[in-house]
């Protein structure tokens, strides 16, 4: 059994924010931390275009990303504490740098 999203719909499971954790180059503002929540991506839908053709979202599965707290819907699923977000929820995905040779 699992958890597909339908439509343009992402399933996270919330990360703890650590600030010593956190990928070098990203900066979220200290004076309000609590507004922002993290979590890694474990199932992603798909954009339904107008022509009724599909296309991937712009993040995928194990990507990092950032929402605004108290967006998105939770719901437990395998004894797992999940939260499903749309698309325009998903604040930004975090990458990593491109390490130098």
């Amino acid at each position: 059994m699992s958890l597909t999203p339908l439509f343009d719909r992402v399933v996270v499971e919330k990360i703890n924010f650590d600030a010593e954790a956190h990928l070098p180059g990203l900066v979220i503002s200290t004076s309000q931390p609590d507004d922002i929540d993290r979590g890694r991506i474990v199932a992603a839908g798909e954009l339904f275009l107008p022509n009724g053709g599909t296309q991937p979202l712009p993040m995928k599965v194990g990507d990092i990303v950032l929402w605004k707290r108290g967006a998105g819907t939770k719901v437990v699923s395998f004894k797992k504490n999940l939260i499903v977000l749309t698309s325009r929820e998903v604040m930004a995905i975090e990458t990593a740098p491109e390490e130098a040779p």
